[in-house]
């Protein structure tokens, strides 16, 4: 019986696992294999930076990317509008980033990694948490469960089957850079979406990605493409590196937030 399990390991799960009372038995199960990383323009905010700072955390020098990024084209094509802010992001590789992360995390944190969290239920002393790594089953229990597993989070389903969250798809490419350019681009088309979309150079690549509703997510996202290879961003399918994509939830409303009982 472990006192706490942890179901995720991306920057929360990571964080919490690190700042939890060491006096704790503490399991964390992630799903991330040695190659994989999250769906994700991997830029962090000025706010994110202000919360490593206030741990005494600096990045290392190999999670960062080329170029590095001090402004952002918006396009919002509702109101054809274009404009350009000064923004302070850092361009980060989100996959060592994660790594780097799960590095800090105390050696009393027993970490199974490639772990599928299938089920959590309740039982009388706590939560028994049925996972898979590869084609075994296996199951471990704890006294609390923190979810920390992301949009089709197994925790959240378990405790709030009716949930109303808006499920979003995103959707990224990567591309052999054919023009590097120091500008992320926020993108803003109600036909494709409530979300965004996004370009951005990483090393040599070009990476265009955007969160589009589940039903017509393929769609939504050639047409992002075709819009913007018309306004000139240049990136060829026989160019075309990999393709990835994840879950995503849009929270528009205060009763999406729930706070339970207990």
């Amino acid at each position: 019986m472990y006192d706490i399990a942890i179901i995720g390991l991306g920057p929360a799960g990571a964080t919490v696992a690190r700042l939890l009372n060491k006096k704790y038995k503490v399991l964390a199960l992630d799903r991330k294999t040695e190659n994989m990383a999250k769906c994700c323009g991997g830029l962090l905010s000025p706010d994110a930076q202000k919360i490593l700072a206030s741990f005494d955390l600096c990045l290392p020098k190999d999670v960062l990317v080329d170029p590095q990024i001090f402004s952002v084209r918006t396009i919002d094509f509702d109101n054809n509008l274009e404009r350009y802010y000064q923004r302070f992001y850092l361009n980060m590789d989100r996959g060592k980033f994660d790594k780097w992360l799960v590095s800090l995390i105390p050696d009393n944190v027993t970490i199974i990694n490639e772990a599928i969290c299938k089920k959590v239920e309740k039982i009388d002393d706590g939560y028994r948490i049925h996972y898979m790594q590869g084609t075994k089953r296996f199951e471990e229990t704890a006294k609390v469960v923190i979810g920390a597993d992301g949009a089709n989070s197994v925790i959240r389903n378990m405790l709030y089957p009716q949930n109303n969250i808006i499920r979003y798809v995103s959707i990224q490419e990567w591309y052999e850079n054919e023009e590097e350019s120091p500008i992320y681009t926020s993108i803003f088309d109600r036909k494709l979406g409530k979300s965004y979309s996004w370009t951005i150079s990483k090393n040599q690549y070009f990476v265009v990605g955007g969160a589009f509703p589940e039903e017509s997510c393929n769609e939504n996202f050639e047409e992002l493409k075709t819009k913007l290879r018309k306004m000139g961003y240049k990136f060829s399918k026989n160019k075309l590196v990999k393709r990835e994509g994840c879950f995503v939830y849009l929270s528009n409303a205060f009763n999406s937030v729930h706070i339970g009982k207990d």
